[in-house]
C-alpha cells in the first residue's frame, strides 16, 4: 500500500490524529471500511488514513456507491475511485443503483434513498470482514467535515429539532448493525482539506450539483451560511460550539436514560422494548423522552424522530387508553398495552411488528398460569375476573388445545403457530354466541337459523375475515394494520387493539378437563 505525502506534519493530518486519539475512533490493527465517493473530502481522508496504515497496523477497505443521479458524471466519479484504489493497492467494493427510481419506491427524497442504500453498502463490506474474520475490530469511516456539522444543526435547527439534536453528528456511533461508524474529519475545515489537496497535488472530483441550492443542505451553504456571516462572521463555529455543549448534555442525558431503561424495562424480544407503564410515566419527562429515543435507537430508528412524535407517544402513555398507539417514521410505533407501554421495529409488512408471544405447554402448566379467580369458560382466554397474581391476564391472552389443532392440520403444525397481519384467505370458526359451540345442540340450531343443510351441521361454521372486518365496522385503511394469531390461513384470536375495538376467540379447539398440550397466545 503506497501513500505519499510530502508534509506528513501538515495540520490537516495532526488535526486528524489529534481526533482520532482524543476520541479513540481507531485502535491499533483495527480494518476501516471507508466510504469513497472520490471528492475532496473522502479523498482527503483516504490518503491520510493510507499514510497512517503502516503505523497503526490499518487495514483499509473502500466502499464505492454510484448513485446514477448525474449520468456519465457519476460513471467517471466510479472510475476515478476504481483507479485510485487499484494504484494504492486497497480493496474496493461497488455499489450501483437507481437512486431515483428507489426514492419514488420508498415515497422519500433522493438525499434519503442514497443515504440508505450508501450505509447498506457500507454495513454489508463490514458484515463480509467479520464473517472472513470474527475477532476484526472494524470502524465504519465517513468523510464528514466541520463545516458539515455546522449544515447539519443549521438544518436541524429549521427544522425544529429538540435539544438532543442540536449536538448534531457524533464522532463516533453504533450503527443499526451494531457496526462503529467514525468522523475522523469532524474537526476539520472544507478549506483547509482543499489546501491539503492542493499542496499535496492530489486530484479528487467535484460535484456540480453541489453548487445548486436544489437540496436543503445546498441551500444552507450557498445562500443562508453566507447571508447569516454578513452580521455573525463566525457564525459556523457558534453553531459547532453550541453543538459541543448539546453534545455533553446530550451524554449526560443519556446516561440516566440508560438506567431508566434498567429500572423499568419489563420484557426485549425481537423488534421489541417493553415497559412497565407506571414507572415510565413516573419519570421526569426530559429523561422519559430520552428513553423513548434510545430505544428507538436500539431498534434500528435512528434519525427522524421530531419533537411532535415525543409529545405524541407521551400522550400515549399518559393518557392513552389500554390499546392505544402512534405511529413513528419508517414502520415503528409506540404501543399500550394495558399495564405496559411498547417500542416496536418494523416487520416484513414495513409495519410495527405484532406485539404477542405463542407458547405451547402441559395442561398442568397451563393451569398453574391461570388466574386463581375466573369465570366459567374462562378457560378458552376470557379470563374475565383475572386474579392480579395470575401469570394470564384478563384480555391479554387466548388457549387453544393444541393436539386438536394438529388433529386437523397434522402433527407438529401447532408449532407454526404466529402473531401475523392480513396476507390472503384468512378465515375464523364462529357460533351465534361465545359459548354456543361447546354446545353441539346450540350450534345446530345456529345452523338451521343460517339455512345449513342437515349433512353441513356438524361442519364448523367459518367466516372469512373480510367478512368479519366488513360486519365490525372496520375502516378499509385500518384493516391491513389489525394483527391476530393464526394457524396457517385459519384465525384463532384477534385481541383488542387500535384498529380493532373487541375481542375475538375461535370457538373451537377449546381447553377441557381432557386436553393435554396447550397452544397460548399472549399479549
Amino acid at each position: 500500500m503506497q501513500f505519499s505525502v510530502s508534509d506528513k506534519h501538515d495540520r490537516i493530518i495532526e488535526q486528524i490524529k489529534k481526533t482520532i486519539i482524543d476520541n479513540d475512533l481507531i485502535p491499533q490493527g483495527a480494518h476501516v471500511v471507508l466510504g469513497l465517493s472520490g471528492g475532496p473530502d473522502s479523498v482527503c481522508l483516504f490518503h491520510v488514513l493510507g499514510m497512517l496504515a503502516e503505523e497503526m497496523d490499518l487495514k483499509l477497505h473502500a466502499v464505492h456507491v454510484n448513485h446514477q443521479l448525474r449520468g456519465d458524471a457519476a460513471d467517471q466519479d466510479q472510475e476515478f475511485v476504481e483507479k485510485l484504489c487499484i494504484n494504492a493497492g486497497v480493496p474496493l467494493d461497488v455499489t450501483v443503483f437507481d437512486c431515483a427510481g428507489l426514492a419514488k419506491d420508498m415515497g422519500i427524497t433522493t438525499e434519503e434513498a442514497g443515504r440508505i442504500k450508501r450505509y447498506k453498502a457500507f454495513d454489508d463490506a463490514a458484515d463480509r470482514i467479520v464473517r472472513d474474520e470474527p475477532d476484526a475490530d472494524v470502524r465504519i469511516a465517513v468523510a464528514h467535515n466541520y463545516d458539515d456539522q455546522a449544515e447539519t444543526i443549521m438544518f436541524r435547527l429549521m427544522r425544529g429539532t429538540g435539544p438532543d439534536g442540536l449536538a448534531g453528528m457524533e464522532y463516533i456511533r453504533e450503527d443499526e448493525r451494531g457496526h462503529c461508524l467514525i468522523r475522523p474529519l469532524l474537526d476539520c475545515r472544507k478549506k483547509d482539506i482543499v489546501r491539503f489537496l492542493m499542496k499535496e497535488k492530489i486530484d479528487a472530483r467535484l460535484d456540480k450539483t453541489n453548487e445548486e441550492a436544489v437540496y436543503s443542505r445546498n441551500a444552507i451553504r450557498l445562500d443562508i451560511f453566507p447571508f447569516l456571516e454578513k452580521y455573525s462572521p463566525n457564525f459556523r463555529d457558534a453553531l459547532v460550539r453550541l453543538g459541543n455543549v448539546a453534545r455533553e448534555d446530550k451524554a449526560l442525558m443519556k446516561s440516566f436514560a440508560e438506567q431508566v431503561m434498567d429500572y423499568a424495562v419489563t420484557e426485549t424480544g425481537d423488534g421489541y422494548i417493553q415497559f412497565d407503564r407506571k414507572k415510565l410515566a413516573g419519570i421526569a419527562l426530559p429523561v422519559r423522552r430520552r428513553v423513548l429515543s434510545l430505544s428507538a435507537s436500539r431498534l434500528g430508528l435512528t434519525e427522524d424522530l421530531t419533537q411532535a412524535h415525543f409529545t405524541a407517544a407521551d400522550d400515549v402513555l399518559l393518557d392513552g387508553g389500554p390499546s392505544s398507539g402512534i405511529d413513528l417514521p419508517h414502520g415503528y410505533r409506540v404501543s399500550n398495552i394495558y399495564e405496559s407501554i411498547r417500542i416496536s421495529a418494523p416487520d416484513e409488512t414495513g409495519m410495527a411488528a405484532p406485539p404477542g408471544k405463542v407458547m405451547i405447554i402441559s395442561k398442568a402448566a397451563f393451569d398453574a398460569m391461570l388466574p386463581r379467580e375466573q369465570e366459567e369458560g374462562s378457560e378458552n382466554g376470557e379470563g374475565e375476573k383475572a386474579d392480579e397474581k395470575g401469570l394470564l391476564k384478563k384480555g391479554r391472552y387466548a388457549a387453544f388445545d393444541a393436539d386438536a389443532l394438529e388433529l386437523k392440520f397434522g402433527k407438529g403444525s401447532a408449532d407454526n403457530a404466529r402473531w401475523r397481519r392480513r396476507e390472503s384467505g384468512e378465515y375464523m370458526e364462529i357460533s351465534a354466541s361465545r359459548r354456543a359451540a361447546a354446545d353441539k345442540a346450540e350450534a345446530k340450531k345456529v345452523a338451521l337459523k343460517l339455512g345449513m343443510t342437515s349433512g353441513e351441521q356438524d361442519k364448523p361454521l367459518t367466516k372469512k375475515l373480510q367478512d368479519i372486518l366488513v360486519d365490525d365496522k372496520i375502516p378499509k385503511d385500518d384493516r391491513e394494520k389489525i394483527y391476530f394469531a393464526a394457524l396457517g390461513s385459519e384465525i384463532l384470536y384477534i385481541p383488542e387493539q387500535q384498529y380493532y375495538p373487541r375481542a375475538r376467540w375461535s370457538t373451537g379447539y377449546r381447553v377441557t378437563q381432557g386436553t393435554r398440550r396447550v397452544l397460548v397466545f399472549t399479549l
